[in-house]
């Protein structure tokens, strides 16, 4: 599924079309990007209608609203990835909204330390410089990563 990816919030990247599901860190202006992301995919459904349905995510960054059709399926945030679909689902062209945030860990790592030469002007030293930017590991993978998948079962 061909996917367009839009973005929201402050120092939002551009939009993006996307074949495969990546981390945001690794698309052109989001290696430091916190905030929200909406994917929007269509797909074709020709089957009988399923009595039971369940889109399937290999991984979610951190959490997700998924919408299918229009209709609220769930959000996402914890194991299993998995929300019910089959009451949304329906014949032909279906459209597939899931809004993705992450924390804001990424855009701090991406700020500019502070200058702390006016605090320890007036106070001394007994601020040291901030550590978390070293111990942070970088910049923690955010969006939608890996495959969407539609599970279809013919009995419930």
């Amino acid at each position: 599924m061909d996917w367009k990816l839009d973005f929201e919030g402050p120092d939002a990247p551009p939009a993006a079309h996307l074949n495969a599901l990546v981390s945001w860190t690794e698309l052109p202006g989001g290696r430091f990007y916190s905030g929200t992301g909406v994917y929007h995919g269509r797909f074709v459904w020709e089957g009988a209608m399923p009595p039971r349905a369940l889109l399937t995510f290999d991984e979610i960054r951190d959490a997700a609203e998924v919408r299918l059709n229009g209709h609220r399926l769930g959000i996402l945030f914890t194991p299993r990835l998995e929300v019910e679909s089959a009451a949304a689902l329906r014949s032909g062209a279906n459209e597939l909204e899931i809004v993705v945030v992450n924390p804001p860990l990424n855009r701090f790592l991406g700020l500019p330390d502070q200058d702390l030469a006016p605090l320890r002007a007036r106070f001394g030293s007994r601020f040291g410089a901030p550590e978390e930017k070293k111990t942070s590991g970088g910049p923690a993978p955010a969006g939608l990563i890996g495959r969407v998948r539609l599970l279809v079962f013919d009995r419930d």
